[in-house]
Parts: C-alpha cells; structure tokens; sequence
C-alpha cells in the first residue's frame, strides 16, 4: 500500500492550492468605524428618557392641538354672530328713529282726558314726512292712528288730523256733532289747513294741536 509522507512543505502547498481554486477565502482585515452613527433606543421608556417622540405621542398631540383651534373657531363664529346680531338690531333701531320722529303734539285740556298728551309721529321718508292721527268714539279696525275719546258728543269716526307740507289739516267726518278750530265750525269731509298751534273741539271735547317739526 502506498502512502504519502506529508512534510511541512506539503502543507504549505496545499493551503496556497487552496487559496487559488476559492475553496477558503483569505482573511480580511476589518477597518472599524470610529464614528459610529447614534441610533435611538426602541423602547417606549427610553424614547421618554432620551427626548424623542414616538409617532402615537404626535398624533395625540395634532388631535388636541385641531380641537382646541376648532374650539376657538366655533367661539369666535359664536362671538362674530352676536356682534353682528346686534348691528343689525342698532341699524334697524336708528333707520325706525330716523323715520319715527314726532311732527305735532296733542294735549286735552278737559273732561277725564284733561292734560294727557299724543304726539302725532312720521310714517314717511325724513324727506316726505307725513302723519296722521284718527280720533272718534269706536276703536278703528284698521292699523291706523286712532285716540278713542268716549265721550256722547263724539262720533264713532270724529275727524282726522293730517301734518303734510309741514302744514297741519284736520278734516271733519261728523254730520252731527260740530267740529270746531279756533271756535270755527268746520263743514264735513272738507279739508281745513290750521295754524301751528291751534285749540280744537270735537262735541264737548276741546284739545290742542300744536306743530313741533
């Protein structure tokens, strides 16, 4: 039987042959890093003990942070619609004042209305204005200006006091008790054009009107 006699020079070539056909690689030398790059720790404690933020805490964070805002948009909206509410509501004060001025006054000088005051008020535009005021025995069915005066020399529908053309009027709608102006009777349903300050009597009743604008 034949056998090798295996001397130091034949290991050292077998171990170059194998160098050579692959079969073992030749050790690398490994360089190491001297600046390694520093990665966060994974753990949820240590996230909080080094500083960082984990992605649930920020969404929760972007969640309060959006209602909050939409609490303060909802107030604002609510402050915003009171302030406007309440221009709306001044604007419309001022335009019914503007048109809603006093144009002559009317004050009883005797029986149970003796010193009680009306004042008759504009129902047009502050360029045009015009008012008017009915006054009779029976409450009048429409939404005009009416003094009831009950009285048995007052007609149901007495007479009407006009104030146009800055001028006061008065016409008469009673066939049978008398309407007087300055003591002057006044045929019915004519117009009669008064002074500024004039003394009126319907039946017994007597009043007086006087211009303020």
């Amino acid at each position: 039987m034949h056998r090798t006699i295996k001397t130091p020079y034949y290991h050292q070539l077998a171990e170059q042959t194998r160098f050579r056909i692959g079969k073992k690689k030749a050790p690398q030398e490994v360089h190491h890093n001297t600046n390694p790059i520093l990665l966060p720790p994974s753990s949820e404690n240590s996230h909080k003990k080094s500083g960082y933020v984990t992605t649930a805490e920020m969404k929760r964070v972007s969640v309060g942070m959006l209602a909050q805002k939409i609490d303060e948009l909802r107030e604002s909206t609510a402050r915003l619609s009171g302030i406007l509410a309440q221009v709306a509501s001044n604007l419309t004060k001022q335009q019914h004042q503007s048109h809603n001025f006093p144009l002559a006054k009317v004050r009883f000088i005797n029986d149970y209305l003796s010193g009680k005051e009306y004042i008759i008020r504009n129902c047009s535009s502050p360029e045009n204005p015009i008012g008017f005021v009915r006054i009779g025995r029976a409450v009048h069915k429409q939404s005009h200006p009416y003094f009831q005066v009950v009285h048995p020399t007052v007609s149901r529908l007495h007479t009407t006091i006009w104030y146009k053309n800055h001028k006061l009027i008065i016409v008469n709608h009673s066939t049978v008790n008398p309407t007087k102006v300055n003591n002057i009777d006044i045929q019915p349903e004519k117009a009669f054009f008064m002074p500024d300050r004039v003394s009126i009597s319907i039946g017994h009743i007597e009043f007086i009107v006087e211009k303020i604008f």
